[in-house]
């Protein structure tokens, strides 16, 4: 019997509406024999090391228990779990969670520390103020109902547990998953139509025999995608207790922080004059962070307060 592969499980075997979702939203689809897309999901943890690594940079201390909520095919799970930290991925879809397991396979000296769960962000299957570190990489935009999901992590995170947070921005006029630009907030069934256009009529992405494809995944993910904004985070962490620590449209907002960026990647005179030419690039980019169109992905690092607050926010 032949072997299953990860391919397999995430396109070849797949229903055609998943496939026309991987051939709307994943450019490797493209290449010949589906060689580069295979690569890439085989090598998804070690792509996903850095982002894992990132998030325990910021935390000033290593958590104790941490859980990944949507986590997907379990790449910063995995290694998490590689640097001995408890952690449970929490994702609801059958797929994600096979392909999960067959990198544990891989990745023996993970098991010991990490667990896969079937659930979903709105019910969270832990005890109220027992995990240090709760991370949502690009979920929240997919979540039933996110004023239910921040609630349950300030209940499931200890005082002064944290919260990585990254999604969309969908003030930005491009949508991420599609890689298409949009009129930001734009009414779902006119972004439908539009998506459709451009997949259908247009073909953007060269998917073959577009007029007999199952596009219906892709029309339902824009019918119950949440358009995330900063304004929203915000408004639901100050709604729960939750303190935004550091935020990317923050750090974008101030110039100076750019130019300390650019300089630090190479600190040289010429690198002083390409500052300099470049600071009307850095003063509009802080403009559009300030009225919200910037950043294109938003990324909190968000703490539990020790103390309760009630706040009321309308």
């Amino acid at each position: 019997m032949k072997k299953l592969q990860l391919i397999d499980i995430v396109y070849k075997n797949a229903p055609d509406s998943q496939k026309v979702w991987i051939e709307t939203t994943n450019k490797y689809w493209l290449d010949s024999d589906l060689k580069l897309f295979r690569k890439i999901l085989e090598n998804h943890v070690k792509h996903s090391k850095s982002l894992a690594y990132s998030i325990l940079n910021q935390l000033p201390m290593k958590p104790r228990m941490a859980v990944d909520i949507g986590a997907g095919y379990g790449g910063v799970a995995i290694n998490l779990a590689l640097k001995q930290i408890r952690t449970i991925a929490v994702e609801p879809g059958r797929n994600e969670r096979l392909v999960l397991r067959h990198f544990l396979k891989k990745y023996p000296k993970a098991k010991e520390y990490l667990s896969v769960v079937n659930g979903i962000a709105e019910k969270l299957p832990f005890a109220k103020n027992s995990v240090d570190l709760c991370i949502m990489s690009q979920v929240l935009e997919h979540v039933q109902d996110p004023k239910k999901t921040m609630s349950e992590i300030a209940r499931v995170l200890k005082p002064g547990g944290y919260l990585h947070l990254s999604c969309p921005n969908y003030l930005f006029p491009a949508e991420q998953h599609y890689k298409i630009l949009y009129f930001p907030l734009m009414p779902k069934r006119l972004f439908a139509a539009w998506a459709l256009f451009l997949y259908r009529k247009l073909n953007i992405k060269n998917i073959k025999n577009t007029k007999i494809r199952d596009f219906s995944k892709v029309i339902n993910f824009i019918d119950f995608v949440n358009y995330t904004t900063d304004k929203m985070v915000v408004k639901l962490c100050l709604k729960n207790n939750l303190k935004i620590v550091w935020s990317a449209r923050d750090r974008q907002k101030n110039p100076f922080n750019q130019i300390v960026k650019h300089w630090q990647q190479n600190k040289t005179a010429f690198q002083i004059l390409l500052i300099i030419v470049s600071l009307p690039v850095k003063f509009a980019r802080s403009i559009l962070a300030i009225i919200g169109i910037l950043p294109m992905k938003l990324e909190y690092l968000v703490q539990k307060n020790l103390i309760f607050q009630v706040t009321n926010v309308s």
